[in-house]
């Protein structure tokens, strides 16, 4: 197995991509975007995470706080609850993160040999990364972004989603490097990754310190996905897109598109726009669907003690 990275913003739903990414004994590193919450907050989150799925074995490194053109991310506390772990206070653990940024530490772990990176929130750390010369782009390096909703309904604007709405030119860059990417949107998520009140009462029933972390934390996004998205429960993209990073034959559906980001539209900046034509050349693979019930077993295996 090459090895994994984890690249996130430390909201609730990064939790949930995160215990299940500590299963496996591939991961080596996990680097940190600003997001949902600004950095600093969210290298707390990673570190709370990683202590409660028992990897504090796993070095962190910290990297972006704005996008690309040093505009702030916007935020979204008011979706994952104020610190983004739903509003829960937890001390952060005595250890401290790597010294490097997360753009030098992709260089670096990538140059080993064949990586596997997980994105999961803005992909700025590896825009930057991309940026200082040619050599990342061609190692082995495969890419599993939670990243846009590419049927073109948005979480952020009426058609971009948040992950790539916090930096366009990040989200371009990456999808014109020539990388091996898959992008697994919100799309898939809000139908497949959804975690309703049988799989909450399954996750509870767990009785597991990382099952009760994982309600806990999510409880304020569950309010808000009910609310005001109209869902019967939470949605966890970010989970999503591990399972699939991980476990290659949860998806049901994937195609090779040409994907570009509207980096420039007053109405749909942050947009992936997704050539269905055959036209273009195919920059990355497209997850339509997965599998919700080997989803929930998979999440459900990961939670366990």
């Amino acid at each position: 197995m090459p090895a994994l990275i984890v690249d996130t913003d430390g909201a609730s739903d990064d939790a949930a991509a995160l215990l299940m990414a500590a299963r496996s004994p591939d991961l080596v590193a996990v680097t940190v975007t600003g997001g949902v919450v600004p950095l600093a907050q969210a290298v707390t989150n990673v570190l709370v995470t990683l202590a409660v799925a028992g990897r504090d074995d796993v070095p962190v490194y910290a990297g972006a706080a704005r996008s690309l053109l040093g505009a702030p991310f916007p935020g979204a506390e008011e979706v994952h609850g104020a610190g983004g772990l739903g509003g829960h206070h937890f001390e952060p653990p005595a250890r401290t993160i790597e010294a490097i940024p997360a753009a030098d530490a992709l260089d670096r772990l990538c140059a080993a040999g064949p990586t596997l990176l997980v994105t999961l929130g803005p992909m700025t750390n590896l825009a930057v990364a991309l940026a200082r010369g040619p050599g990342l782009a061609a190692r082995e390096l495969r890419v599993v972004a939670m990243a846009g909703s590419q049927d073109a309904v948005g979480n952020i604007t009426a058609v971009a989603e948040y992950n790539v709405a916090c930096d366009p030119e990040a989200a371009a860059a990456v999808l014109a490097s020539g990388l091996d990417v898959t992008l697994v949107g919100w799309d898939v998520s809000r139908r497949d990754a959804l975690i309703g009140d049988a799989e909450q009462a399954r996750l509870r029933s767990l009785g597991s310190s990382r099952a009760s972390f994982l309600v806990a934390v999510n409880g304020a996004l569950d309010r808000f996905c009910r609310v005001e998205q109209g869902l019967p429960g939470y949605d966890l993209p970010d989970a999503a897109a591990v399972a699939v990073a991980l476990y290659p034959s949860i998806v049901r559906r994937s195609e090779r598109l040409a994907v570009v980001v509207e980096t420039s539209g007053r109405w749909t900046r942050g947009m992936t726009v997704v050539d269905h034509r055959g036209v273009e050349p195919a920059t990355a693979t497209v997850v339509w669907s997965i599998d919700h019930d080997a989803f929930v077993d998979r999440l459900a295996e990961a939670l366990v003690d």
